[in-house]
């Protein structure tokens, strides 16, 4: 309690009035360290204070948020009419995206699988903890790789046989009639798109090529309809097990 005196020489009066002043105690607001999420995390950002006033950048007014995007937060409370306030930076790791590795290989022979994002540990289902490992059977193996950050990733490697060692099936007919059924000459390797195509019509005048089979032939000739009738083709590939090239030979019906 405070008494406050004012006096006014001049015409010789004064007067008195009590202040009261309440000392309330200090508080602080802490939504502690900047953060860094993991992709697709989220985080909980908290005043720890009850009872108070909130407002967030966010337009919320609750002592809690959940927050997963980046971007700079802050937070100012009222409490005894004081006001206190606090910013924290939120980011988001990078993201490694799908973690996969597909390799063909060959009776007998070893393949080195490489994790392909580097990070700061790494772990094998075989328990291996380097990042690239020797391998010489075909099959699955899972792996999870952990960045600067703590955020743990996990992938798969395969490991097969090459399809093209199995040859490539050719139809013997199709019929490019736009009825959605068998409208393109499509040939069949396992999956695999390294294998090259050429066609001819009965005089040997070459009416389709193309280096793989991400384009098939829908049975025109420079953008007007083949004539119905047996087309000849070769099909060149190599097996990454095999020296040489491998080739095919045969024919093909178009009909409508």
């Amino acid at each position: 309690m405070y008494m406050v005196v004012v006096t006014d020489t001049l015409c010789n009066t004064s007067d008195s009035a009590q202040v009261l002043v309440r000392v309330v105690p200090a508080f602080a607001v802490d939504l502690g360290a900047d953060l860094v999420l993991c992709p697709g995390e989220s985080a909980t950002l908290s005043t720890g204070i009850s009872g108070a006033p909130h407002l967030w950048s966010t337009n919320e007014n609750t002592a809690t948020i959940e927050v997963s995007d980046p971007g700079t937060y802050w937070v100012t409370v009222d409490q005894d009419a004081c006001t206190g306030s606090d910013t924290v930076l939120v980011q988001v790791a990078p993201d490694p995206g799908e973690l996969l590795i597909s390799i063909y290989t060959c009776v007998g022979r070893s393949e080195t699988l490489t994790i392909p994002y580097e990070g700061v540990s790494y772990l094998w289902e075989g328990g291996e903890t380097t990042r690239a490992i020797v391998v010489d059977q075909e099959g699955i193996y899972t792996f999870s790789v952990t960045d600067a950050y703590g955020c743990t990733y996990a992938g798969e490697a395969t490991v097969g046989a090459d399809p093209l060692g199995y040859g490539v099936t050719v139809p013997n007919v199709f019929s490019p009639n736009n009825d959605g059924s068998n409208d393109r000459f499509e040939l069949q390797a396992g999956g695999s798109s390294d294998v090259a195509v050429t066609i001819y019509d009965r005089w040997g005048n070459s009416v389709f090529e193309t280096p793989s089979l991400g384009k098939a032939w829908d049975g025109r000739i420079n953008g007007t309809d083949a004539s119905d009738g047996t087309y000849f083709y070769i099909v060149r590939y190599q097996p990454i097990c095999d020296e040489e090239e491998k080739e095919q030979r045969g024919h093909v019906t178009l009909l409508r």
